[in-house]
Protein backbone atom coordinates (compact mmCIF):
# COMPACT_ATOMS: atom_id res chain seq x y z
CA UNK A 1 0.00 0.00 0.00
CA UNK A 2 2.79 2.36 0.91
CA UNK A 3 4.64 1.51 -2.28
CA UNK A 4 1.58 2.30 -4.31
CA UNK A 5 1.37 5.75 -2.81
CA UNK A 6 4.99 6.42 -3.59
CA UNK A 7 4.38 5.59 -7.25
CA UNK A 8 1.41 7.87 -7.37
CA UNK A 9 3.41 10.73 -5.81
CA UNK A 10 6.30 10.17 -8.23
CA UNK A 11 4.04 10.22 -11.21
CA UNK A 12 2.40 13.40 -9.98
CA UNK A 13 5.81 15.07 -9.61
CA UNK A 14 6.80 14.11 -13.14
CA UNK A 15 3.54 15.48 -14.52
CA UNK A 16 4.01 18.77 -12.71
CA UNK A 17 7.62 19.10 -13.98
CA UNK A 18 6.59 18.30 -17.53
CA UNK A 19 3.88 20.88 -17.36
CA UNK A 20 6.27 23.52 -16.03
CA UNK A 21 8.92 22.86 -18.70
CA UNK A 22 6.34 22.83 -21.52
CA UNK A 23 5.04 26.36 -20.84
CA UNK A 24 6.22 29.04 -23.39
CA UNK A 25 7.40 32.28 -21.74
CA UNK A 26 6.04 35.67 -23.07
CA UNK A 27 7.86 37.39 -26.06
CA UNK A 28 10.45 40.02 -25.07
CA UNK A 29 10.91 43.65 -26.45
CA UNK A 30 11.87 43.96 -30.22
CA UNK A 31 15.57 44.20 -30.83
CA UNK A 32 17.29 47.19 -32.60
CA UNK A 33 16.94 47.66 -36.41
CA UNK A 34 19.71 46.04 -38.31
CA UNK A 35 21.94 47.91 -40.80
CA UNK A 36 20.58 48.86 -44.29
CA UNK A 37 21.48 46.38 -46.92
CA UNK A 38 23.23 47.29 -50.19
CA UNK A 39 21.19 48.80 -53.08
CA UNK A 40 19.99 46.23 -55.51
CA UNK A 41 20.44 46.57 -59.30
CA UNK A 42 18.24 49.22 -61.03
CA UNK A 43 15.17 48.13 -62.87
CA UNK A 44 14.47 48.96 -66.56
CA UNK A 45 13.74 52.64 -67.44
CA UNK A 46 10.09 53.46 -67.49
CA UNK A 47 8.34 55.41 -70.29
CA UNK A 48 8.90 59.23 -70.50
CA UNK A 49 6.31 61.29 -68.70
CA UNK A 50 4.31 64.09 -70.32
CA UNK A 51 6.14 67.38 -71.12
CA UNK A 52 5.78 69.97 -68.42
CA UNK A 53 4.69 73.57 -69.04
CA UNK A 54 7.24 76.11 -70.36
CA UNK A 55 9.07 78.03 -67.69
CA UNK A 56 9.10 81.83 -67.48
CA UNK A 57 11.29 83.77 -69.91
CA UNK A 58 14.69 84.55 -68.53
CA UNK A 59 16.15 88.06 -68.34
CA UNK A 60 17.63 89.60 -71.50
CA UNK A 61 21.33 89.10 -71.94
CA UNK A 62 23.86 91.89 -72.21
CA UNK A 63 24.51 93.51 -75.59
CA UNK A 64 27.45 92.07 -77.45
CA UNK A 65 30.49 94.06 -78.40
CA UNK A 66 30.18 96.36 -81.42
CA UNK A 67 31.52 94.70 -84.53
CA UNK A 68 34.03 96.30 -86.85
CA UNK A 69 32.74 98.96 -89.25
CA UNK A 70 31.95 97.76 -92.75
CA UNK A 71 33.46 99.33 -95.84
CA UNK A 72 32.31 102.87 -96.53
CA UNK A 73 30.03 103.32 -99.53
CA UNK A 74 31.06 106.44 -101.40
CA UNK A 75 28.74 108.37 -103.67
CA UNK A 76 31.13 109.66 -106.31
CA UNK A 77 30.86 112.64 -108.53
CA UNK A 78 33.15 114.28 -111.02
CA UNK A 79 32.96 117.51 -112.99
CA UNK A 80 34.53 118.22 -116.35
CA UNK A 81 34.26 120.62 -119.25
CA UNK A 82 33.07 119.74 -122.73
CA UNK A 83 34.80 122.17 -125.06
CA UNK A 84 32.92 123.51 -128.06
CA UNK A 85 35.19 121.47 -130.34
CA UNK A 86 34.47 118.24 -128.44
CA UNK A 87 31.02 117.95 -130.02
CA UNK A 88 31.46 115.84 -133.15
CA UNK A 89 29.28 115.76 -136.24
CA UNK A 90 28.86 112.06 -137.11
CA UNK A 91 28.16 112.93 -140.78
CA UNK A 92 31.05 115.35 -141.23
CA UNK A 93 33.08 112.75 -143.12
CA UNK A 94 30.37 112.72 -145.78
CA UNK A 95 30.37 116.53 -145.95
CA UNK A 96 26.89 116.69 -144.47
CA UNK A 97 25.52 118.60 -141.54
CA UNK A 98 23.66 116.77 -138.80
CA UNK A 99 20.89 117.63 -136.40
CA UNK A 100 22.95 116.29 -133.53
CA UNK A 101 26.45 116.24 -132.13
CA UNK A 102 27.94 113.76 -129.74
CA UNK A 103 30.85 113.32 -127.37
CA UNK A 104 32.18 110.26 -125.56
CA UNK A 105 33.82 110.56 -122.14
CA UNK A 106 35.74 107.73 -120.44
CA UNK A 107 34.61 107.34 -116.80
CA UNK A 108 35.98 104.41 -114.80
CA UNK A 109 33.51 105.16 -111.98
CA UNK A 110 30.73 103.67 -114.13
CA UNK A 111 31.26 99.98 -113.28
CA UNK A 112 29.25 96.91 -114.27
CA UNK A 113 27.59 96.97 -110.85
CA UNK A 114 26.49 100.56 -111.42
CA UNK A 115 25.15 99.71 -114.88
CA UNK A 116 23.22 96.71 -113.51
CA UNK A 117 21.77 98.12 -110.30
CA UNK A 118 23.04 101.62 -109.52
CA UNK A 119 22.21 105.08 -110.80
CA UNK A 120 24.08 107.54 -112.99
CA UNK A 121 22.95 111.16 -112.78
CA UNK A 122 24.22 113.84 -115.16
CA UNK A 123 23.90 117.60 -114.72
CA UNK A 124 25.10 120.43 -116.97
CA UNK A 125 25.68 124.14 -116.74
CA UNK A 126 25.71 126.21 -119.90
CA UNK A 127 27.94 128.76 -118.16
CA UNK A 128 31.34 127.95 -116.73
CA UNK A 129 31.33 131.10 -114.60
CA UNK A 130 27.74 131.44 -113.38
CA UNK A 131 27.18 127.77 -112.61
CA UNK A 132 23.60 126.48 -112.46
CA UNK A 133 23.23 122.71 -112.49
CA UNK A 134 20.40 121.34 -114.66
CA UNK A 135 19.59 117.65 -114.65
CA UNK A 136 19.75 115.88 -118.01
CA UNK A 137 17.94 115.41 -120.27
CA UNK A 138 17.31 119.14 -120.73
CA UNK A 139 15.77 121.24 -123.47
CA UNK A 140 16.83 124.80 -124.25
CA UNK A 141 15.87 127.42 -126.82
CA UNK A 142 18.63 129.25 -128.64
CA UNK A 143 18.52 132.12 -131.12
CA UNK A 144 19.84 131.14 -134.54
CA UNK A 145 19.68 133.96 -137.10
CA UNK A 146 16.78 135.62 -135.34
CA UNK A 147 14.88 132.35 -135.00
CA UNK A 148 14.64 130.30 -131.84
CA UNK A 149 15.31 126.61 -132.16
CA UNK A 150 15.11 123.84 -129.58
CA UNK A 151 18.31 122.24 -128.35
CA UNK A 152 18.11 118.97 -126.45
CA UNK A 153 20.98 117.57 -124.42
CA UNK A 154 20.76 113.91 -123.46
CA UNK A 155 23.04 111.12 -122.29
CA UNK A 156 23.46 107.36 -122.06
CA UNK A 157 26.19 105.19 -120.56
CA UNK A 158 27.86 101.80 -120.50
CA UNK A 159 30.69 100.33 -118.44
CA UNK A 160 33.44 102.95 -118.33
CA UNK A 161 31.77 105.27 -120.87
CA UNK A 162 29.44 108.26 -120.83
CA UNK A 163 27.82 109.32 -124.11
CA UNK A 164 26.59 112.89 -124.51
CA UNK A 165 24.15 113.92 -127.27
CA UNK A 166 23.31 117.42 -128.50
CA UNK A 167 20.17 117.54 -130.70
CA UNK A 168 18.63 120.47 -132.59
CA UNK A 169 15.31 120.83 -134.38
CA UNK A 170 16.91 121.29 -137.80
CA UNK A 171 20.26 121.05 -139.50
CA UNK A 172 21.36 124.50 -138.47
CA UNK A 173 24.83 125.76 -137.74
CA UNK A 174 25.14 126.37 -134.01
CA UNK A 175 27.82 128.30 -132.24
CA UNK A 176 28.71 125.84 -129.50
CA UNK A 177 30.11 127.15 -126.26
CA UNK A 178 31.97 125.33 -123.51
CA UNK A 179 29.73 123.37 -121.18
CA UNK A 180 30.28 122.09 -117.63
CA UNK A 181 29.07 118.56 -116.95
CA UNK A 182 28.79 116.85 -113.56
CA UNK A 183 28.30 113.09 -113.21
CA UNK A 184 27.07 111.50 -109.95
CA UNK A 185 27.30 107.72 -109.51
CA UNK A 186 25.18 106.11 -106.75
CA UNK A 187 25.61 102.41 -105.82
CA UNK A 188 22.43 100.36 -105.39
CA UNK A 189 23.19 99.71 -101.70
CA UNK A 190 22.68 103.37 -100.76
CA UNK A 191 19.93 104.44 -103.17
CA UNK A 192 17.16 106.20 -101.25
CA UNK A 193 13.54 106.83 -102.14
CA UNK A 194 11.97 110.27 -102.06
CA UNK A 195 15.05 112.19 -103.21
CA UNK A 196 14.51 114.72 -106.00
CA UNK A 197 17.26 113.58 -108.37
CA UNK A 198 16.64 116.60 -110.60
CA UNK A 199 17.82 118.89 -107.79
CA UNK A 200 21.59 118.58 -107.52
CA UNK A 201 21.74 120.54 -104.24
CA UNK A 202 19.30 118.08 -102.63
CA UNK A 203 21.24 115.10 -103.99
CA UNK A 204 24.47 116.61 -102.69
CA UNK A 205 22.98 117.17 -99.23
CA UNK A 206 21.32 113.76 -98.87
CA UNK A 207 24.26 111.70 -100.09
CA UNK A 208 27.00 113.83 -98.55
CA UNK A 209 28.77 114.40 -101.86
CA UNK A 210 32.08 116.16 -101.66
CA UNK A 211 32.71 117.96 -104.91
CA UNK A 212 35.98 117.25 -106.62
CA UNK A 213 38.03 119.77 -108.53
CA UNK A 214 36.77 120.50 -111.98
CA UNK A 215 38.44 118.39 -114.64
Amino acid sequence: MKLQRLKIAFMAALLIGFTITSCTPEDGEPGPVGPVGSVGPGGPQGPAGPRGPAGPQGPAGNDGATGPAGPAVIVKDTTFTIDSLDWKNPLAAQGQNSIFRRDTIALSMITQEIVDEGAVLVYQSSSVTNIVWNALPVSQFVNVGGNFTSVNIQFSYSVGQLYMYHFTEAAVVLSFSDMLVKVVVIPRSVLLEGVDLNDYEEVKSVYGIQEFDLK
